[in-house]
């Protein structure tokens, strides 16, 4: 029978740094992993793409809500029904699990085949965990659902306050915490799936996405204005620009963005998750104000 890992948590926690190293503790099997991005344009995918392993992407949407459940559930009878040993799914930020029994059981009356379902892990950022608990409705359903929750970056801060909402919300679950998601191998080979049933449901359904590609390769200070102009209407910023000066990787949660050199990428553009809004007058008027051209997709 494959194993299951479900892998939650809120944007920019750390969850794809996680199943970067959580597949090198499982060297010994064949794994395939599911990606789901609530932006139209996927950007975790093609971080996880060439590392040895099969990478299915699921975006625009939530996999546990209707509009892309079914896609979610043929992609897990896909995975079932080959070769693998083992499946991570890494769903997305704004994502719901507590219907994750379902989703399987709906798997299993269709095709007949089960996994595994080895458990929920959650990653908690230690720098912005208590903002997000206070916006973001669906936090609670997933520290519900999680038999371990990793508290991450405490080299930034010391994730005290976390650890203490976090057992407020589920007392029983298991607390490590970490820096770059590492985690003994341990914690992934004993875990075991939350027994009871989640009462949940709630989807943050006040966010939404946008996608924009920078046309004209600015000067990286004045890209980095732009940035700050947008920081106070969105959640999360996450992809790639071509600038003046070469190619860069923009990653980041509310006001917390950082903009790095990489390598060349054939991907161009920027995902943008924000509560509804005025955000694409903020981000067309911040690109006029630096002179950026940009091209906006909804």
């Amino acid at each position: 029978m494959k194993e299951l890992y479900l892998i939650t948590g809120f944007l920019g926690a750390g969850k794809t740094t996680f199943v970067n190293m959580a597949v090198k503790a499982f060297t010994d099997k064949r794994i395939a992993v599911i990606v789901n991005e609530f932006g139209k344009q996927g950007v975790d995918g093609g971080l996880l793409s060439g590392k040895g392993y099969e990478v299915t992407e699921i975006s625009n949407g939530s996999v546990f809500c209707v509009c892309r459940m079914d896609m979610f559930i043929d992609a897990l009878i896909q995975a079932a029904e080959t070769d693998i040993d083992l499946l991570i799914v890494e769903t997305s930020g704004l994502s719901n699990p507590t219907n994750i029994d379902d989703i399987l059981a709906q798997v299993k009356a269709v095709s007949g085949e089960n996994f595994d379902y080895k458990g929920c892990i959650c990653i908690a950022d230690a720098v912005n965990f208590e903002k997000v608990y206070e916006t973001a409705v669906v936090i609670p359903d997933q520290i519900k659902q999680a038999s371990l929750v990793i508290i991450n970056k405490t080299d930034l801060a010391d994730g005290k306050k976390a650890e203490e909402l976090i057992r407020n919300i589920n007392p029983a679950c298991e607390i490590f915490r970490t820096v770059y998601a590492e985690i003994p191998v341990h914690l992934l080979t004993d875990l075991k799936p939350v027994t009871h049933k989640i009462l949940g449901g709630k989807q943050d359904l006040l966010s939404s996405s946008l996608t924009f590609k920078v046309m004209n390769k600015p000067d990286i200070e004045l890209f980095r204005k732009l940035i700050d102009g947008i920081k106070s209407v969105i959640y999360r910023c996450k992809g790639y620009a071509a600038l003046a000066d070469g190619d860069y990787f923009i990653d980041g949660v509310m006001d917390k963005i950082n903009i790095s050199r990489t390598e060349k990428q054939e991907q161009n553009g920027i995902v943008l998750l924000y509560k509804i809004g005025q955000v694409k007058k903020v981000l067309q008027k911040a690109a006029a104000d630096n002179h950026i051209e940009i091209e906006i997709k909804l």
